[in-house]
């Protein structure tokens, strides 16, 4: 089945840097039955491997004008369905150029909010555009039905995953060492993490952390704040700037502990697969798709009152109990190389793209 899938506007589609969506379609994309039939449209500027066919535009800030020129190479490819993924204003006027074709959009964030009554009128428009609507969890569908009802023939989970061969690595011998990944952004947990390693540090002087920080020109001035109290450890504390991802790959794998400390509702939490899959314990807030994410193999610490000493003293608990740590760690990889493979999700995808194609388009 011949598929155009469209990243969304700023999406480079870096094999050496890749954002979490270009990640998650480049892991199913590899994996796909229709491997061979796929055109992955993005943005120029990048470099983006050989393994699957791509096709660089400009970059367009106007969703109008940018859907123009995507349905114009779409014309010339004559795909058997689109995908769009999550940018809405350009993916709805993609959708509304391509009256004949099979559009889904794959959205990887939960719902915005619409607060008044003009929003809530024009994200439902928007929303029945699409022939399906494809959500990386279980917990973004859910919300999607419960305020769509109408659409819930056309809302599917989709939840992410990872090629876990690459990610897969021994548990036991591991490096006392904590590790943290994510975007320099306060909605991470950054902070509370921070004042909890000052903590751990201080009363376990054999244990280090490495924290690998995304999106760091943006939150640069906030992450340094954050950082602050950690400099007297000196070389027992790493900071790594945009680490690319066979770095952050690299320390899943020799950590013996990786905290997700994130205060938001995750839409549903990469990062807690990946650390999984590489055989490192987990902690986990448990936020949105967070949960789902890890099933019942991270130790759940909520952020509520005290966040930081709780995650200070959950560090603790699996600092000093080796053996128990090692046991968490097994049954998490196990999990997710069970539940989270990309072999299995591509061909998941595969069939779902056929029932919206057989499906036909909507009326637009």
């Amino acid at each position: 089945m011949r598929v155009v899938v469209v990243l969304p506007p700023g999406s480079r589609f870096d094999v050496n840097r890749p954002t979490s969506i270009e990640t998650v379609v480049r892991s199913l994309g590899e994996h796909s039955r229709d491997r061979d039939a796929l055109t992955i449209i993005c943005e120029e500027g990048a470099e983006r491997g050989d393994a699957l066919t791509t096709l660089a535009i400009a970059p367009e800030r106007s969703p109008r004008k940018r859907a123009r020129l995507i349905a114009d190479h779409i014309a010339r490819l004559q795909p058997d369905l689109v995908e769009v993924h999550q940018h809405m204003p350009s993916a709805a006027a993609l959708a509304k150029r391509l009256r004949t074709l099979p559009v889904i959009l794959y959205r990887h964030n939960l719902l915005p909010r619409a607060g008044n009554p003009l929003k809530r009128l024009r994200h439902r428009l928007r929303a029945g555009v699409f022939d399906g609507n494809l959500f990386v969890s279980e917990v973004g569908r859910r919300q999607f039905v419960d305020r769509y009802p109408h659409l819930t023939d056309r809302a599917v989970a989709m939840p992410n995953a990872i090629d876990t061969a690459l990610w897969s690595a021994p548990i036991g011998d591991r490096e006392p060492l904590i590790a943290f990944a994510g975007r320099a952004a306060p909605e991470k947990g950054l902070a509370p993490l921070c004042e909890a390693l000052v903590s751990v540090l201080d009363a376990r002087p054999d244990w280090r952390a490495d924290l690998a920080l995304g999106d760091w020109d943006r939150h640069r001035a906030w992450s340094e704040a954050q950082l602050a109290p950690l400099a007297r450890f000196g070389d027992r504390v790493t900071v790594r700037r945009d680490a690319p991802r066979d770095v952050v790959r690299a320390l899943f794998q020799r950590a013996a502990v990786v905290v997700i400390p994130s205060l938001w509702r995750e839409p549903f939490g990469l990062v807690a697969i990946e650390a999984h899959a590489a055989g490192s314990a987990v902690i986990s807030s448990g936020m949105g798709g967070l949960a789902e994410a890890s099933g019942d193999h991270a130790l759940v610490v909520t952020p509520d009152a005290d966040f930081p000493a709780r995650l200070g003293q959950a560090l603790l608990t699996l600092i000093d109990d080796p053996a128990g740590r090692e046991a968490m760690a097994g049954a998490g990889q196990t999990y997710a190389l069970r539940e989270h493979d990309a072999h299995a999700r591509a061909r998941d995808l595969d069939e779902t793209r056929r029932r919206f194609r057989d499906a036909g388009a909507v009326r637009r």
